[in-house]
């Protein structure tokens, strides 16, 4: 079960940065608000400084996700 709580977030992590590398803002959008959700290794500072996340940048709604306060788990 640990392998799981540790290994699913990554995954999702992986596959928005493909939906976005994609062209499918919509899914990358989803995952992206799940991780910001849950703990995980992604966060605001991530998500305004990695060059993979240059496709959506500028939509409102992933602008609307980097600005969100981080979360303390």
């Amino acid at each position: 079960i640990l392998q799981d709580t540790m290994a699913r977030p990554l995954f999702q992590l992986f596959q928005a940065i493909i939906h976005a590398g994609a062209g499918d803002h919509g899914t990358a959008l989803r995952l992206i608000e799940n991780l910001l959700s849950i703990p995980s290794v992604l966060s605001s500072g991530h998500l305004r400084l990695m060059p993979y996340w240059d496709s959506v940048r500028g939509n409102p709604e992933f602008e609307r996700l980097v600005n969100l306060p981080p979360k303390v788990f």
